[in-house]
């Protein structure tokens, strides 16, 4: 049995137009399971961002679906929050990463188990469906044996442009206190 990530109390949560998560409100809305989608795979720093930059500055018409640091955020932060009585003001990285290795704990499925819930409005959203990005091997077989119709993008790149890429990357996430002395 599938069980919901939506917060306890909360059948639905629009995340973007079109898309939505829970029990569906409207009736438009359908299962991604049943969707053509594509999905993003690869390591940090292949150039999965590059990709869908250069695909949406090339005119492409199409909807990406809320990425993973938005589904952390909106989903698996207030979700775990919840199961162990926490309130959550800010976060920083690595507190984003005891939340996310405790919902894998529960779901070892992760980020698939989210994606398999996903709502959409084929009416409002356009095709193809873009998702960026499952990570690890639990999560790609858990999306390939659920999600039927799903197409796979693997981006590799060799270690030496992973590393150049992730020596100049700078992602805006809020600091805690307790690591500003060690950035």
């Amino acid at each position: 049995m599938m069980q919901t990530i939506t917060k306890p109390n909360q059948n639905f949560k629009q995340l973007q137009p079109g898309i939505a998560i829970g029990v569906p409100s409207e009736k438009d809305l359908i299962s991604t399971r049943n969707e053509h989608l594509i999905i993003i795979v690869g390591l940090t720093g292949v150039g999965k961002t590059t990709m869908m930059n250069t695909l949406t500055k090339s005119g492409l018409n199409f909807t990406l679906l809320p990425n993973r640091r938005t589904l952390t955020t909106e989903l698996i932060i207030p979700y775990i929050a919840a199961i162990n009585g926490n309130k959550i003001e800010t976060i920083c990285r690595l507190e984003r990463f005891k939340y996310t290795r405790q919902y894998q704990k529960q779901f070892p499925s992760g980020m698939g188990n989210i994606l398999t819930q996903l709502q959409i409005n084929s009416h409002t959203i356009n095709y193809p469906l873009i998702f960026d990005f499952l990570r690890g091997q639990n999560e790609v077989n858990y999306g390939a044996k659920t999600l039927k119709k799903a197409k796979f993008v693997l981006l590799s790149a060799p270690l030496s442009v992973r590393l150049k890429r992730l020596f100049t990357r700078y992602y805006a996430f809020k600091k805690s206190q307790n690591i500003q002395n060690i950035q």
